[in-house]
């Protein structure tokens, strides 16, 4: 709520950033695991399982099964190793 709640309101924005709400815009990431017990998972692409940018999944594993209408146009594909 600090980093970004708090932020939104603070510029303004809050109708529409901020918070994960229905018509909000949505950065984020998702991993498969709690990055509060270990942030090293931050840090390992493995770990990873998608990034969303406006509310749109814009990056995943290539054998991700992924719901076409939450999908952005073009998918960047995450890769384990550079």
């Amino acid at each position: 709520v600090s980093a970004t709640g708090n932020a939104a309101r603070a510029l303004g924005w809050d109708q529409w950033l901020g918070t994960l709400e229905t018509g909000k815009a949505a950065d984020l990431i998702v991993l498969d695991a709690n990055p509060l017990d270990d942030l090293r998972v931050l840090a390992d692409k493995k770990r990873l399982l998608f990034v969303m940018k406006d509310g749109l999944i814009a990056a995943a594993h290539p054998e991700m099964e992924l719901a076409g209408e939450i999908s952005a146009k073009h998918v960047l594909t995450i890769k384990d190793s550079i």
